[in-house]
Parts: C-alpha cells; structure tokens; sequence
C-alpha cells in the first residue's frame, strides 16, 4: 500500500513539473505573440475601443467584409489563445481553485497586456479583447475541473 501511494505521489509531482514546464513555455510564446508576433500593428496612430461587444458585434453584422483569417483571429483564437492559462493556473496555483479567482487573475492580467500594447503601441488596447480572452481563461479553468472531476471518478 505504501508503495502505490509514494507512486502516486511522484507521479502527481511529475505532472505538475512537466506541466510547469509547459506552462513557462505557454507564457514565452504569449509574450512573442502579443508584443513581438506578425499580427502586431506598429501605426503611428494609437488605436483603442472601449465600449464592451463593439468589435465582436461589429465581426458578425459585416462578416463580409473580412476574410476568414480576420474573423477567426479576432473571435476564436482570442478565446483558444488563452485556454491554457485558465487551465494551468488551476492545475499549478492553489489559489486558482475558484472560478471568481480565476476571472479577477485572467482579467487584471489581460488589462495589463492590452495596456501594453496601446502604451508600446503595438495593437490595440480593446475591451472586447479582455472579455474574449477571459472567456478563454474561463473554458481552460472549466476544462482542467472537468478533467480533475473525471480523474477522481477513475480513482474511486
């Protein structure tokens, strides 16, 4: 009995190095992307929304007049982009055992990085951005509770 606990045990605590692993290496491609990766906008023009659903509202009335790429940027890969955060700061952090904790840390993050971007002027500081994004954190927090829930009807 002794035995299978200290497997069980290691075999938790290999999971969460290899998933902190992932998680560093999650966070450096974040960091490229959102300031240095090929969708970044350097204008002149500072740029920036601030009425909650006007861009997103805006993507679905005219979806015509964007391509595919622009819709599927803007919409979906702002929602999948930020999965892993949610998920990993579940899996990682104690703290992060809430859906409220996740959403106030996935929030006041993502205001930070949008922040930055309007500051360095490297896109745009759009609040339709923080709330897609959150959704994201939201999915991946719900998506590592599942699996914990799945995990644990295994066991028993």
């Amino acid at each position: 009995m002794r035995y299978i606990s200290c497997f069980v045990k290691k075999k938790r605590e290999t999971i969460i190095r290899i998933s902190g692993i992932l998680f560093f290496m999650y966070s450096c491609l974040m960091v490229w992307e959102v300031f240095v990766g090929p969708y970044r906008s350097y204008s002149g023009i500072r740029r920036y929304n601030l009425y909650p659903f006007k861009t997103i509202v805006d993507y679905f009335m005219n979806s015509r007049q964007y391509s595919f790429d622009v819709l599927f940027i803007n919409l979906a890969a702002n929602i999948v982009t930020f999965i892993p955060l949610g998920f990993f700061a579940s899996l990682l952090f104690k703290r992060f055992s809430n859906i409220i904790t996740v959403v106030v840390f996935s929030t006041i993050t993502i205001t930070v990085i949008e922040t930055l971007q309007f500051v360095f002027n490297v896109g745009v500081f759009d609040i339709d951005d923080i709330i897609l994004n959150t959704l994201g954190c939201i999915v991946g927090f719900t998506l590592y509770k599942i699996i914990k829930w799945i995990l644990g009807k295994q066991k028993g």
